[in-house]
């Protein structure tokens, strides 16, 4: 994912937030500027099939719901932050809050 800076995946019925990794090993920068992207699944929003409970605890998992029917809210902030937040469907708690900062001095993008 070169140039990404984060992965939304969806479809596994929960919610999980992954600090940023490249080949399962966490960027030791953690939020503040990574070179690697971070990963979200946001998962929740509900079916019929209902919540899917996790088994296991996947390397670099900074947060999971596996209760409660949320979604997940992206804003970027400015031009260097990004905020991810998962909200409760019930009552909009906000269950997860995370920014990552970057810097984007180098462009990956052409214009």
């Amino acid at each position: 994912m070169s140039g990404a800076d984060l992965a939304v995946f969806g479809h596994v019925h929960n919610s999980q937030r992954f600090a940023p990794q490249y080949k399962n090993k966490a960027d030791t920068n953690g939020m503040q500027n990574p070179k690697a992207p971070m990963y979200i699944v946001a998962g929740t929003a509900g079916n019929i099939e209902r919540l899917a409970p996790t088994l296991w605890k996947p390397a670099n998992l900074e947060f999971l719901n596996d209760k409660d029917y949320a979604y997940a809210t992206i804003t970027f902030v400015d031009e260097n932050n990004l905020r991810v937040d998962f909200i409760k469907s019930t009552t909009g708690e906000v269950l997860d809050t995370s920014t990552l900062y970057k810097s984007h001095e180098d462009r990956f993008v052409k214009q």
